[in-house]
């Protein structure tokens, strides 16, 4: 099973700060400027990506194999 292999994987403590919220951040400097009376920016349209998410699943956990088996030799 690909997705079991690929979650064992990446298991892992997970530390928040490696994380960033970009959407609240980009949100909060609309808001902001919308406050100061600043126009909204236009919407931009942006096009559709087709993923082959099997194909994308393989590629995966083939990396998290060969990332963790190099962990494993240090």
């Amino acid at each position: 099973m690909p997705a079991k292999s690929l979650v064992e994987n990446l298991s892992a403590e997970f530390d928040s700060g490696r994380y960033d919220d970009t959407y609240r951040s980009e949100l909060l400097e609309l808001i902001q400027a919308k406050a100061e009376g600043a126009p909204l920016p236009e919407q931009r349209e942006e096009e559709a990506q087709v993923v082959d998410l099997m194909q994308a699943l393989r590629e995966s956990v083939e990396r998290t194999q060969k990332a963790r088996g190099s962990r494993r030799a240090s």
